[in-house]
């Protein structure tokens, strides 16, 4: 019988792994002494210190190294990003002890965003190769299925009155917060998926992808979840441009056009069996007109009358826009936080968009260098894709379902975001890593 391998970099490689497969499910808590916490953060929580052991021998080099070199400009063009997302955590910190309204709530936040630019490090200078970058993408496909799984309960569950927990009455959020944040990942995941599927040599993958595209488009609409639905279309058409216009295989994206297609409407259809409760042309015709289309019974019970109104949720994000717009141009060097929206407007409320956020909490320069991380993965994304069209297809696909998704809805603090930021940043730096074959530690 094989020995269990309990070395330290065993185990940190598996916890690593078990991160990777926790951070989808937001949702998913376990209470400790009163205290909820989700299961990914407990994850991370046990990451660190066995990080610390597996790394002992090279932390003190790392920190000298840093140290000596911290002046040089070299350093910070080597870690970029880390820098963006510390001065990004030092601002919004520094904004909100001076500006919150209560330093505790401040800190905690602070503390919460640390964590989470802890994970994007983790992701980010953990992925070492192209084979740790695909288990990773299996990984993630195989908590997306997870994900679909408990989505279609949630679908079924409604036309046959079954229990059901979702958030908001017959749209499936499965164990996400709400269908916004399902509706993001899906989206993410598509970016994800698609460039994997159309890549890959091996025809069992390739099926297996096609299903999770299926199943995703398929979740995607029953999140009815106009904003990612507009990020999936533009991902989508973002794909096939890149691989029209500027690939060498052109014939083999045309060839991919109508699998894709088929997989798409296949999805599309297999919503509107009964399991939404909506009608998919009036949804999608409320992204131009922000009205919703309602059904009333006439008078006489004999027909079904279509009425527009206006859609409340498009005032309620005008309304965020406003206050958000309102509160940063009264502080808008150092923002007043993370929690400092919800201290003046109200609890549970939020700027309904994630550079919003940012400008709330960083200020100006914080938001500025935030829009910066994305101009300089688009432009990576771009100068790349020659060289591994695969990777630079799921680089600018991961931005664009963040910024469009982004727009309607705040998810600064959401793991999935920074993980998928992390994989978005990391891949233009595998293509032009020496050790890009190598094997994986």
């Amino acid at each position: 019988m094989k020995s269990l391998d309990l070395s330290p970099a065993n185990i940190y490689q598996k916890l690593w792994y078990l991160l990777i497969f926790t951070i989808p499910f937001e949702v998913v808590q376990i209470a400790i002494n009163g205290i909820s916490l989700r299961l990914h953060q407990i994850v991370f929580a046990v990451l660190i210190p066995v990080g610390i052991w597996r790394y002992r021998a090279s932390i003190g080099n790392v920190f000298r190294t840093s140290f000596q070199n911290i002046t040089a400009p070299s350093w910070y063009y080597q870690h970029i990003f880390l820098t963006v997302f510390s001065v990004i955590w030092i601002l919004s910190t520094l904004g909100g002890i001076i500006n919150g309204e209560n330093i505790t709530t401040a800190l905690i936040r602070a503390g919460v965003l640390l964590g989470y630019i802890g994970v994007f490090c983790i992701v980010y200078y953990g992925l070492r190769n192209r084979t740790q970058v695909y288990t990773l993408v299996a990984i993630l496909a195989v908590s997306t299925a997870t994900l679909i799984v408990v989505g279609m309960y949630e679908a079924i569950a409604l036309p046959l009155g079954w229990p059901t927990y979702t958030v908001f009455h017959g749209r499936v959020d499965s164990l996400l917060p709400e269908p916004n944040w399902f509706g993001m990942w899906l989206a993410i995941m598509t970016a994800i998926t698609i460039p994997v599927w159309y890549a890959s040599p091996q025809i069992k993958v390739r099926r297996l992808l096609a299903l999770l595209v299926l199943g995703m488009i398929f979740m995607n609409v029953l999140t009815i979840t106009r904003a990612s639905w507009l990020a999936t279309a533009a991902l989508i058409i973002t794909f096939l441009g890149q691989h029209l216009i500027m690939s060498t295989e052109r014939k083999k994206a045309l060839r991919f056009i109508p699998n894709l297609s088929f997989v798409i409407l296949i999805g599309i259809a297999l919503s509107q069996t009964g399991l939404a409760g909506l009608n998919i042309v009036d949804r999608v015709e409320s992204i131009f007109t922000q009205n919703l289309v309602v059904y009333n019974e006439s008078d006489d019970g004999e027909e079904w009358l279509r009425e527009e109104v206006r859609d409340v949720n498009v005032d309620g994000r005008i309304q965020n826009y406003q206050d958000a717009l309102s509160i940063s141009s009264e502080h808008l060097v150092i923002g007043v936080g993370q929690a400092g929206f919800e201290e003046r407007v109200g609890p549970g409320f939020n700027t309904s968009n994630i550079f919003l956020s940012v400008l709330v909490s960083s200020g100006i320069i914080g938001v500025s260098l935030f829009v910066t991380f994305f101009y300089i993965l688009f432009k990576q994304g771009v100068y790349f894709f020659r060289q591994h069209s695969e990777f630079s297809s799921i680089t600018i696909g991961i931005m664009v379902a963040i910024g469009i998704t982004g727009m309607f809805n705040d998810s600064f603090l959401m793991g999935f975001v920074w993980l998928s930021f992390a994989l978005a940043a990391r891949l233009p730096d595998l293509i032009i890593d020496d050790d890009l074959d190598s094997p994986s530690e």
